[in-house]
């Protein structure tokens, strides 16, 4: 049994709430469950109840067992002082506010025994999803759930943005937006160095220098700690060089080089190739605000800097020290211009909408993820082979977060797939989802 199981039951009034009875036998009769609370204090606030014909307003604490109002400490937080009933699914002590005790409605009797086995069933799956066995991709719930898992993912991820550079960079939209560009380049491996490297990078920074891209080179992988320390190719001393100049110049300092993954990672995947990668694309781009731009101007003038090529020197490797066995062009591929938009530049955009009131640019994010193809990985090829349908960037990133953010921890009572499945037609109105 899970409180989560209990606070479902609650708000969907999933209980025979006019013909109930307290653990002392009093006549209980719930007129309100009053609306769940997702902050610190009691599960429910004002909510109504009858006890023995006298009418309570005040709030409702759920627990699995009534000891855990001990456990939880409750006893010493006034904010829980106005309980006017405490709901548990096992009453194993009383429970008493200010020496009177709280009146307790045990669960154990009401709960319907066929509706918890189907959820039990949910919560012990290891499916690929927990309704795998059931799911039904035509079901209208199913195209419901992915936009409501999109929205979730894509005000994650503004939020996440705005809160990684509020320290330094609060409401500056240019070194935001490049912080999360920078951010992008990083594959799965090397996802929180490119993060930090974006951290240790400023905008007025990367303007000053870029005249030279030899010079811009040298500043990005001199933070990233990835030079060499010594060098007998002539390409490799110019860097070392500029970087010393450059280090001291703006009292820089090295990332520590062992936070950089090359084991496990395909050349091409490179944090040395990816750096080399970004300072081209930092030499094209030009930071603009992007106001009132279409999804198709946007995307086209970006298309523009995606068309950069690191320095010549990266043809032939993919790491200081260490020539490819061939000439390699080192241009942009579709999927890494792809994933550098959806994680870089439609993270931003979501940003505008949420902390600047820009719902155009949050309309444009949207129209963006339309119009980019979906991601291609096996995450993707197990949701086709169930019979999800794959148009767009928009319903391969819709379904990412219903995966990793839902169904991995087996959030059924969050998702109106679950729901569907639970009660046999869809409940609109037991959580706020995103909308």
């Amino acid at each position: 049994m899970k409180e989560e199981y209990l606070h479902y039951l609650w708000k969907l009034n999933r209980l025979p709430l006019a013909h109930l009875t307290t653990v002392l036998n009093e006549t209980l009769e719930i007129i309100n469950p009053g609306w769940l609370n997702t902050d610190a204090g009691p599960d429910f606030f004002n909510g109504q109840i009858r006890l023995n014909d006298v009418v309570w307003f005040g709030n409702i604490e759920i627990h699995i067992n009534s000891s855990d109002w001990y456990k939880h400490k409750h006893q010493f937080d006034r904010a829980y002082d106005n309980v006017i009933l405490h709901v548990v699914y096992n009453y194993d002590v009383p429970v008493y506010i200010n020496e009177e005790p709280i009146p307790t409605l045990e669960l154990k009797k009401y709960i319907d025994k066929t509706h918890f086995d189907k959820y039990d069933d949910l919560l012990r799956s290891r499916l690929f999803i927990p309704c795998t066995e059931s799911f039904d991709a035509n079901d209208f719930e199913v195209q419901q759930q992915i936009d409501i898992a999109l929205f979730h993912r894509l005000e994650r991820k503004a939020s996440e943005l705005m809160f990684t550079n509020t320290d330094h960079y609060l409401n500056d939209r240019r070194q935001i937006l490049m912080c999360s560009l920078i951010s992008a380049f990083g594959n799965r491996a090397n996802r929180l160095p490119f993060e930090e490297l974006s951290q240790r990078i400023s905008f007025e920074m990367v303007m000053k220098e870029r005249w030279s891209k030899e010079r811009l080179e040298a500043l990005i992988i001199g933070i990233a700690g990835l030079l060499p320390e010594t060098s007998s190719n002539s390409f490799e001393i110019g860097l070392i060089t500029y970087w010393k100049q450059l280090s001291n110049m703006y009292d820089l300092t090295e990332m520590n080089s062992s936070s950089w993954k090359f084991s496990g990672v395909r050349p091409n995947n490179f944090p040395t190739l990816r750096l080399a990668q970004l300072v081209g694309f930092l030499m094209r781009w030009d930071f603009s605000d992007l106001m009132g731009m279409s999804a198709k101007e946007i995307l086209n003038k970006y298309a523009l800097f995606f068309g950069a090529e690191p320095s010549a020197y990266w043809r032939t490797h993919y790491r200081f020290g260490t020539s490819a066995v061939r000439d390699f062009s080192r241009k942009f591929s579709k999927e890494m211009r792809t994933l550098i938009l959806i994680n870089g530049l439609v993270p931003y955009l979501i940003y505008l909408k949420q902390y600047h009131d820009d719902y155009h640019a949050g309309d444009v994010a949207i129209e963006i993820l339309s119009i980019l193809q979906p991601e291609k990985n096996s995450l993707m090829k197990k949701w086709k082979d169930i019979g999800v349908s794959i148009e767009s960037a928009q319903d391969s990133q819709g379904l990412l977060e219903l995966k990793q953010q839902f169904c991995d921890y087996h959030r059924c009572l969050d998702c109106k797939i679950g729901h569907k499945l639970l009660e046999g037609s869809t409940v609109n109105d037991c959580y706020d989802f995103y909308i």
